[in-house]
Order: C-alpha cells, then sequence, then structure tokens
C-alpha cells in the first residue's frame, strides 16, 4: 500500500552546490533539496544520494554536480555524536577539480549529515586523507577579498586611481577579481 511505501520511505535533505547561493554567510555555496530515501539507512541513502548529484531538473535550476560521482562510501559510522565517513575514490576519479571543491564536499557531507539527530560532529575522509577542512576554506575565502577590498579603500582614500571592480565566480569556484584603473 502507499502508507506502507511512505513509512519505508524517509524525506531527508542532501545538500549541493549552487552559484547562486553563495552569501558571505554561505561562501562555499552549499544549499539543500529535498530525496526519500530507505527510513531503516537514512544518513547512508543522503550520502548515495549526494553521490548521485542533482537531478536534471535541480541542474535546471542551477544546482551543480561536487563532482563525486566516482566515489562510493566505504565507511559510515555513527558513534557518540560523531559521524565518521570514509569515500572510496575509483582509479579513474581526476581528484578535486578546484580549490574550493573540497572544503564545498566536505561542508556538503557535513550538513547532510547533522540533520540525524546525535550528530554533532562529522569527521570526512577520501582514501583515508582527511578532506579540507570546513573552517580552512571558509578562511581562505574571507580573508583575501577582505584584504583586496581594504588596499582598494586605501588607494580610493588617496585618490590616486579611478576604479571599478567586479567580482565574480570562476569555474573552480574561486574568486576572480577586475581592476579597471584609469
Amino acid at each position: 500500500s502507499a502508507n506502507a511505501a511512505t513509512q519505508r520511505n524517509k524525506e531527508v535533505r542532501v545538500y549541493f552546490w549552487s552559484e547562486s547561493a553563495s552569501t558571505p554567510a554561505n561562501p562555499l555555496g552549499v544549499t539543500s533539496v529535498k530525496r526519500r530515501v530507505n527510513a531503516m539507512t537514512p544518513a547512508r541513502g543522503a550520502l548515495e544520494a549526494l553521490l548521485r548529484g542533482p537531478n536534471a531538473s535541480e541542474r535546471s535550476r542551477g544546482y551543480l554536480s561536487l563532482s563525486v560521482e566516482e566515489l562510493d562510501i566505504g565507511l559510515l559510522s555513527i558513534r557518540n555524536g560523531t559521524a565518521r565517513v570514509n569515500f572510496v575514490a575509483s582509479r579513474t576519479w581526476p581528484g578535486w577539480p578546484g580549490d574550493m571543491s573540497p572544503g564545498r564536499f566536505k561542508e556538503a557531507v557535513t550538513r547532510t549529515l547533522k540533520q540525524f539527530a546525535g550528530v554533532r560532529r562529522v569527521i570526512v575522509s577520501v582514501n583515508g586523507q582527511a578532506v579540507t577542512s570546513t573552517e580552512q576554506a571558509r578562511d581562505d575565502f574571507e580573508v583575501v577579498p577582505r584584504t583586496f577590498v581594504e588596499l582598494l579603500r586605501a588607494q580610493r582614500e588617496l585618490d590616486r586611481v579611478a576604479f571599478e571592480t567586479e567580482v565574480a565566480v570562476d569555474p573552480d569556484g574561486g574568486r576572480v577579481f577586475r581592476l579597471d584603473v584609469e
């Protein structure tokens, strides 16, 4: 029956990357979509959905792959408030496609797992190697632009140059700045 099927499935949030979701509060641009997974193993089901990536409808709305389709869940354990997950990469996986990718992936996995009761901390690894910490990715993301903006303000105050800045996200997830000097 439909009711029995509903009881076997559970709605969860799975996190993907969306350029439009990138804000100062969410610099990695990780945002959620809903998926239905097996209610008996919802954490594993949510991670499997994350690895499959956004569906066609989500891609058309700007959700992007985390470039992890060639990863599989090797180990997933949740004990004493800590979720540990080790992903195993295929031999053909080319690695992370940009500097922000490891931090973005870790953030997506962390947010996906922290929705489950009792998960307070998440440790993420690929082939046994820790994935770059989200905190470090955030620090790198925030410090460089702030320093650059301070330099531009100092130049403006000295009235040495007239400038116009444009900030865009490059395909690898980094920030690109253009300075037009007259």
